[in-house]
C-alpha cells in the first residue's frame, strides 16, 4: 500500500445536503468506476449505507434514486463498476496527525481481516484494500476496497460488506472464523451506549451477527442470479423510499425485506 492510487474526484455540490443518521465511526463511503476509463468517484461521499444498493440499483435498471437528498442519475455519474466491488473509505474528522492517520489505517486493516475471513468462508477471492491519493480531496486519508463480484451481486452483499468495513473500527482480535464468531458475539452482548451516543453498528449487531455466517456461506442460494450475475430485487417493482429502507443487511437478518417471498426464503435457510 506503498503508492497511492490517483481518483478522479466527485464535484462537491453546494445545493444539496444529505439526511443521514448519526453514526459514531464517522466513515464515509463511495463507490468508484472501473480504471478501464480512470478511477473515478461515482457519487459524493454518503454516512448511510443504504444510499449506496440505491445508486447501484440505478446502475442495473436506470430508474433514478433521488432520496434524502441523494441523487444518482444513469448517465450522469459515473457508472459504478458491476463486476467487482470497488469502495472508498474514509472518516470525518481525521486530522492529518501521524496518530489519527495511523489509527485509522490500523482500523481499515481490521476490516480487511474481517472481510476476508468471510470471503474464505464464501469460497471468493479475497479483498485487497489500496491507499488513495488525498490530493484535491477533503479527507487526509482515503482508502479503496477491491472484492469479488458477490459483494456487489446483491444489495444485501452491498450493505453487508460495508457492515464488516464498519466493524473494522472495533478492531476484533481472532484468526479463525470460530474465533471471529465468538468475538461478534462477545460484542453484541456488551453493554449499549448511552443516550445520546448512538452506534448503530452495536444495536444492529444481535440480530445480524450469527447470520452472516449464513449468507456467505449460502450466498448462491439465497441470492440466484440472472444472466449479468445480478440478484433479482434489483429489477423489482419496488419504490425507492422501501428498497432503500428494506434492502440492507438488517432487513435481511431480520427477515424483514420488501420482497415477501423472499422472506419466506430466508425463514426457510437463516
Amino acid at each position: 500500500m506503498s503508492n497511492s492510487i490517483k481518483v478522479e474526484w466527485y464535484p462537491k455540490s453546494t445545493s444539496t445536503h444529505l439526511s443521514e443518521i448519526y453514526q459514531k465511526t464517522g466513515m464515509v463511503f463511495s463507490f468508484v468506476s472501473s480504471p478501464t476509463n480512470g478511477l473515478k468517484q461515482c457519487h459524493e461521499w454518503v454516512k448511510c449505507r443504504d444510499f449506496l444498493h440505491d445508486a447501484v440499483r440505478t446502475q442495473i435498471t436506470g430508474n433514478p434514486s433521488q432520496i434524502f437528498g441523494f441523487k444518482f442519475l444513469k448517465g450522469t455519474n459515473p457508472e459504478i463498476d458491476l463486476t467487482k466491488m470497488r469502495m472508498l473509505v474514509s472518516k470525518n474528522g481525521l486530522t492529518s496527525s501521524k496518530k489519527d492517520i495511523d489509527d485509522f489505517t490500523a482500523k481499515m486493516k481490521s476490516s480487511l481481516q474481517i472481510i476476508k475471513c468471510f470471503e474464505k468462508i464464501a469460497k471468493v477471492k479475497p479483498s485487497i484494500l489500496k491507499k488513495i491519493d488525498t490530493n484535491g480531496s477533503s479527507y487526509t486519508s482515503i482508502y479503496m476496497f477491491i472484492g469479488d463480484k458477490m459483494w456487489i451481486k446483491s444489495p444485501f452483499m452491498v450493505s453487508m460488506y460495508t457492515f464488516l468495513i464498519r466493524l473494522g473500527d472495533k478492531q476484533l482480535i481472532f484468526k479463525t472464523k470460530e474465533e471471529l464468531f465468538s468475538a461478534l458475539e462477545s460484542l453484541s452482548k456488551a453493554p449499549k451506549p448511552k443516550s445520546g451516543e448512538n452506534d448503530n453498528d452495536l444495536i444492529y449487531l444481535p440480530d445480524c451477527y450469527k447470520h452472516l455466517f449464513t449468507v456467505a456461506e449460502k450466498h448462491e442460494k439465497l441470492f440466484p442470479t440472472n444472466e449479468n450475475g445480478l440478484h433479482d430485487i434489483y429489477s423489482k417493482a419496488i419504490d425507492i423510499g422501501t428498497f432503500h429502507n428494506q434492502s440492507g443487511i438488517l432487513s435481511l437478518a431480520r427477515k424483514s425485506t420488501s420482497d415477501k417471498t423472499f422472506n419466506q426464503t430466508l425463514q426457510e435457510i437463516l
